[in-house]
C-alpha cells in the first residue's frame, strides 16, 4: 500500500508501507475518474517522489479544467486511490489567479485544488521592429524556424517601422509563407517603442519577447525558456538568456555572471542580476494583455530598461536559463551603437535613470538594492562617452546633465558604485568622492574607508609613466606624465632620489588629455621632466620616484612607456641614451648606466635567443656601416607623398647619406624606386635590421607601423635601437588640433615638419604646451612634394582636361587595421553611409557626365588610401569618370580642377594656383574631429 508521507518542499514524497515494491505508475484524475494522467516520479532510497512543478506540467499539457483533483496509483492489482498520512494543508501562490492547494480534509481524501487554465494558441511571441536589416533579417526569422521546440508553437509579428530598404519585401515573403508569421506597418518612421506596441494587441502566446530583427536565436532556446516557465509559472513574469555578441565583435556580455545555473532568483537576495533587455528576456503575456503594460513612447533610450523594472517591481524575481543563448549582431549601426553620438543619449537617459529610482522608492518605502544595480550599471556605461561628444550638448545640457547624475549616485549605496565591475575604476572613485563631499564628510584623504568594504583612493593610486630618457645640456632628461586622482591635483607633485639626493619634477598640467566625463576631469594628467646631472655618484645607482598623496610621499604605481624598451619582467633590459650611456632596468632597480660593454654583453646574448638570422643581419649592417643611415617610408603600401619626395632628393644630392626607402615589395611603388635607389620590403628582416641601426625614421605618416616597426615577438630588439624620428606630415594642419595625437610622450619627434607661418603659430609656437615639444622641434621648410609639384607644373606638356575629385576619409567608415598589409578590410556598410550616397550620386550625376561630355573634360576620382577598399562599391561612367592609381604628384600637375570636402589637398592645388570647388557631404562632426 503506497501512501504520501510528506506533501512539503515543493514535492509529494510517497512510500510503499508494506514491502519494497518498486513496480508502480502513478496519476493524476477527477473523482470517479475515467480518464488517468500519469505523473513522472523519481525514485530514491525507498521513496518516490514528484514534483509541483511536474503536476502543473501535465495539467497544461493536457488541458485539464479548473476543480478537484485525486491522486492514483497503478501496481498489480490495478488502480488505487492515493491518500495521506499527515492532515495537511499546502496553498501554493495564495492570493493569485493561479492558486493551486494540496490538502487532506480532516476525515477526507488527500486532493488537490486546481485553477482554471489559460490557453494559449502558442507558446511564445517574437515581436520585431524591423528597420533597415535587410541584411540580416533573414537569419532572423530562419533562426525562429529551426526551434527545437517546433515552429508552430511559435508566433511572429513583424512591424514595418517604414524601412526604406528592402525589409519590407523580405518580411512580406515571410509572411506570405508561414501562417504565424503576421506581417504589420507604420506609414511612417516611429521609433521601436511606438513600434513593438503596436503590436502588442495581436499577441497570441503565453511568453512574449522582443527579437532585434538582426540578431538570432540558438536552436533549444525557445523550448528551454518554455520548460523553465512552466515550472515556475506564477513564481515570476521575467525569464532571462545569456547573451552573446557576434559579427563585428565577438564575446560575452557582460552580465552573462548571472547565468551560473538555470534557477529561480530572489532579487532581494541577489541585487547584481540585472535585466536590461527585452530581447532577451521572455515576458508572462498577461503583463501586456491584462496589465496593459508598453513601452515608454516619450523616450528614444532606454525603453526596454523602464518596461522591464515596472514589471519586475511586481514580485521581485527573475528566471535565468543558462541552457539557451540570445545572439547580439554587432556591426555597428544597431541604436546602441549609434545612440552614444546623439544629444538625446545624455540628459533624457539620466532623467529615465533618475526616475526609476523615484518610482522605485514610491513603490516599496525604500529603493532595493536591485534597482540600484540596475541603475549604477547602466549609469557607468554612459560616462565612459568619448571627450569629443561633449560638443553635442551646450554648456547648460552639460551642466543639466552632471547635475542629474549627481542627483542619482547619492541615491545609490557606496558599496554598490564600487562593486560595479564593468566601470571605469577611476570614475567609480571619483563619484565615490563626490558622494563623500556632499555629505559633509571630513577632508579626503587618499586610503581612507567610505564603508566598511569600501575604499576610497588606494595610497598608490598616482601612476607614474615614464616614457622616454634623452641626453640634454645638464645631463640626462627623464621624461613622462605623472597621472592623479581629479580630487587630489592640487597636491600634485613627485621627485626622483637617486645617491639620497632628491630631483623634483617639473609637472605641466595637460587638460586636453586628462580622462573626463562630458564634463569634469576625474584623472589629471601631468607632463613632467626631470634632469639628473651627470657625475660619478649618480651613475650605476638606483633610481627611486616618490609622490605626494597629500599626507605622505608614497611609491607610486610606476610603468614604462613605449620608448622605452624595458620590461620588468626579465633579469635585464635597457634603453640606448646615446653612445655613452644607457637606461637599464638591471633585477627590477632602474639605473642611468655608463657600463656599454657590459650592457651590450647582456643584451647580445639575450637577443641572440630570440631571433639568431634577425640579430647577424643587424650585426653585419652595424659592422658596415660608414655613413649615416636614413629610413624613409609614406604609407605601407604606396609612397607618392613627402617620403618619396624627401627620398628623391637625398638619393640625388646627398650621397653622404646611406638612403632607403620602405615600402611594401609587391606594390608598384617598390618597383618604381628600385630604379633609382635602394628600397627595402616593410616587414622583412631587412628592414627589421635597418630600422634598428638607423640614425633617422623618417615619415610623412606617424603611426606605430613607422615608430614601432618590430612585431610583438621581437620587440626586444629595440634594446639596441638608436634612431630619431622626424614626422614630415601629409597636409598642412591649420583647423585641426593634433596635440591630443602628437604630443611628445605619443610621438617623440626630433623635428616636425610645418609650411607655412600660419601653421607654426597655429600648430607650433602657441602650442608648445599641449605638444610639450622644445621649440627647436618645429621645422618651418614646407612639405618636400611641394618641390616636385612646382617643378613639374612648369613641365607640364599635356592637353587633357582633368577634374579631380579627392574627397578625404572618415574614421568611423574603417575598422580593424591590418598594420601588416596596410590596409583596412573592405566593409558592407560602407554603401549604407552618407558619405558613399553623396560621393556616388556625384560620380553618377546625368547633368554633371552630360557636361564632361559637352566640354571635353574626364573626371578621375582619387579615392582615399583609407577607403581603397571601398572602390568596388562605385559604378562610374566608362570613358568620363574613373578610378586612378597614378601618383598625386602626377595627379594635381594633371588637373584642372580639384573637387573636394576639406582634404588638405587643397593646399597643394592652391599652391599650384589652380581652381578648387567644395564639395559638401554634410556632417559638422566630422570636420570638426577628423585628423586627416
Amino acid at each position: 500500500m503506497f501512501k504520501i508521507i510528506s506533501n512539503e518542499n515543493d514535492k509529494l514524497t510517497i512510500k510503499n508501507m508494506q514491502s519494497d515494491e518498486k513496480d508502480v505508475l502513478f496519476y493524476v484524475a477527477k473523482e470517479n475518474p475515467v480518464d488517468y494522467f500519469e505523473l513522472p516520479f523519481s525514485y530514491d532510497d525507498g521513496e518516490f517522489s514528484i514534483l509541483f512543478s511536474d503536476v502543473d506540467i501535465v495539467f497544461q499539457e493536457n488541458n485539464l479544467e479548473k476543480g478537484k483533483y485525486g491522486y492514483f496509483y497503478k501496481d498489480i492489482n490495478g488502480f488505487n486511490r492515493l491518500d495521506s498520512l499527515q492532515v495537511t494543508t499546502i496553498l501554493d501562490k495564495k492570493g493569485k489567479r493561479e492558486q493551486k492547494s494540496y490538502f487532506k480534509p480532516l476525515n477526507g481524501i488527500f486532493k488537490t485544488f486546481y485553477p482554471a487554465l489559460e490557453f494559449f494558441e502558442y507558446k511564445v511571441t517574437i515581436i520585431m521592429a524591423v528597420y533597415n536589416v535587410e541584411q540580416f533579417l533573414a537569419d532572423a526569422l530562419n533562426s525562429l524556424i529551426v526551434q527545437s521546440i517546433g515552429f508552430e508553437n511559435i508566433q511572429v509579428l513583424l512591424v514595418n517601422d517604414a524601412s526604406p530598404d528592402n525589409s519590407k519585401a523580405i518580411a512580406i515573403e515571410y509572411a506570405e509563407k508561414y501562417d504565424n508569421i503576421t506581417y504589420l506597418k507604420n506609414n511612417v518612421n516611429l521609433g521601436v517603442a511606438i513600434t513593438r506596441n503596436k503590436a502588442l494587441p495581436y499577441i497570441k502566446g503565453e511568453l512574449v519577447s522582443f527579437m532585434d530583427p538582426d540578431d538570432m536565436l540558438s536552436p533549444e532556446t525557445i523550448e528551454n525558456v518554455y520548460k523553465f516557465y512552466q515550472k515556475h509559472k506564477g513564481s515570476t513574469d521575467v525569464v532571462s538568456i545569456p547573451l552573446e555578441f557576434f559579427g563585428d565583435k565577438k564575446g560575452q556580455h557582460p552580465l552573462n555572471y548571472k547565468y551560473e545555473k538555470t534557477q529561480l532568483v530572489d532579487l532581494y537576495k541577489n541585487p547584481s542580476f540585472i535585466q536590461l533587455s527585452s530581447s532577451s528576456a521572455f515576458i508572462a503575456q498577461d503583463k501586456f494583455t491584462k496589465d496593459k503594460l508598453k513601452f515608454p513612447e516619450d523616450v528614444i533610450v532606454s525603453e526596454d530598461f523602464l518596461l522591464l523594472n515596472e514589471i519586475i517591481a511586481d514580485k521581485m524575481t527573475l528566471g535565468v536559463v543558462k541552457e539557451s543563448l540570445y545572439m547580439y549582431r554587432k556591426h555597428g549601426k544597431s541604436a546602441l551603437d549609434t545612440i552614444i553620438d546623439k544629444k538625446e543619449n545624455y540628459v533624457p537617459r539620466v532623467e529615465n535613470l533618475l526616475s526609476i529610482l523615484h518610482k522605485a522608492r514610491a513603490k516599496f518605502g525604500f529603493i532595493p538594492k536591485y534597482y540600484q544595480w540596475a541603475v549604477c550599471y547602466d549609469l557607468m556605461w554612459l560616462l565612459k562617452v568619448p571627450k569629443k561628444n561633449a560638443k553635442l550638448l551646450s554648456s547648460d545640457e552639460i551642466a543639466e546633465y552632471q547635475f542629474i547624475i549627481n542627483e542619482i549616485l547619492l541615491l545609490i549605496d557606496y558599496d554598490i558604485i564600487n562593486s560595479c565591475k564593468h566601470a571605469n575604476y577611476w570614475i567609480k572613485k571619483y563619484y565615490l568622492a563626490y558622494k563623500l563631499k556632499q555629505s559633509n564628510a571630513v577632508s579626503l584623504n587618499m586610503g581612507m574607508h567610505v564603508s566598511d568594504s569600501t575604499i576610497l583612493y588606494e595610497k598608490r593610486d598616482i601612476t607614474l609613466n615614464l616614457v622616454g630618457a634623452e641626453k640634454n645640456e645638464v645631463g640626462i632628461r627623464l621624461f613622462g606624465n605623472l597621472l592623479y586622482p581629479s580630487d587630489f591635483e592640487r597636491f600634485a607633485n613627485a621627485r626622483l632620489i637617486i645617491n639620497e639626493k632628491y630631483y623634483y619634477f617639473n609637472l605641466r598640467l595637460n587638460d586636453k588629455l586628462s580622462d573626463k566625463t562630458l564634463s569634469e576631469n576625474y584623472r589629471t594628467h601631468f607632463f613632467f621632466t626631470v634632469d639628473i646631472p651627470l657625475s660619478e655618484n649618480m651613475l650605476n645607482e638606483v633610481i627611486l620616484f616618490e609622490a605626494f598623496n597629500g599626507q605622505d610621499w608614497i611609491i607610486p604605481v610606476r610603468t614604462f612607456g613605449k620608448f622605452l624598451s624595458l620590461n620588468p619582467a626579465r633579469q635585464f633590459s635597457r634603453t640606448i641614451i646615446d653612445d655613452n650611456y644607457d637606461l637599464v632596468l638591471d633585477n627590477k632597480k632602474l639605473k642611468i648606466s655608463n657600463q656599454k660593454e657590459k650592457n651590450n654583453l647582456k643584451v647580445n646574448q639575450f637577443l641572440q635567443t630570440v631571433d639568431f638570422k634577425l640579430f647577424r643581419y643587424y650585426q653585419d649592417i652595424i659592422s658596415k656601416k660608414t655613413k649615416p643611415i636614413w629610413l624613409i617610408s609614406d604609407r605601407i603600401n604606396v609612397g607618392g607623398d613627402n617620403g618619396q619626395a624627401l627620398f628623391e632628393y637625398v638619393v640625388k644630392n646627398h650621397p653622404e647619406i646611406d638612403v632607403y626607402f620602405v615600402v611594401d615589395q609587391f606594390s608598384e611603388t617598390f618597383n618604381e624606386l628600385s630604379k633609382i635607389g635602394h628600397v627595402v620590403a616593410y616587414g622583412s628582416i631587412k628592414h627589421h635590421a635597418l630600422g634598428l641601426a638607423a640614425d633617422r625614421l623618417i615619415s610623412s605618416h606617424a603611426d606605430d607601423f613607422v615608430i614601432k616597426f618590430l612585431p610583438n615577438n621581437l620587440k626586444a630588439f629595440y634594446m639596441l635601437f638608436i634612431g630619431k624620428y622626424v614626422f614630415l606630415q601629409h597636409g598642412i594642419a591649420l583647423g585641426i588640433d593634433l596635440s591630443t595625437w602628437c604630443f611628445k610622450n605619443a610621438k617623440n619627434f626630433s623635428a616636425f615638419i610645418l609650411s607655412s607661418k600660419r601653421e607654426f603659430e597655429v600648430n607650433g609656437i602657441s602650442s608648445l604646451p599641449d605638444f610639450d615639444y622644445e621649440e627647436k622641434v618645429w621645422k618651418l621648410t614646407g612639405l618636400p612634394r611641394y618641390d616636385l609639384l612646382m617643378e613639374k607644373q612648369n613641365s607640364k606638356t599635356e592637353k587633357e582636361k582633368v577634374i579631380l575629385f579627392m574627397p578625404t576619409w572618415r574614421k568611423e567608415l574603417v575598422s580593424n587595421f591590418n598594420a601588416i598589409s596596410g590596409q583596412y578590410p573592405y566593409s558592407s556598410k560602407f554603401k549604407e553611409s552618407d558619405y558613399y550616397q553623396i560621393t556616388n550620386d556625384l560620380l553618377n550625376s546625368e547633368k554633371l557626365i552630360q557636361v564632361l561630355k559637352e566640354k571635353n573634360y574626364r573626371m578621375k576620382f582619387v579615392s582615399h588610401p583609407s577607403l581603397k577598399h571601398q572602390d568596388s562599391d562605385y559604378a562610374l561612367e566608362e570613358g568620363v569618370v574613373s578610378f586612378t592609381t597614378e601618383k598625386y604628384v602626377d595627379l594635381l600637375v594633371q588637373g584642372d580642377i580639384l573637387i573636394t570636402d576639406f582634404s588638405s589637398v587643397h593646399y597643394d592645388f592652391a599652391y599650384l594656383k589652380k581652381p578648387v570647388y567644395y564639395l559638401d557631404i554634410n556632417n559638422e562632426q566630422d570636420a570638426l574631429t577628423h585628423l586627416a
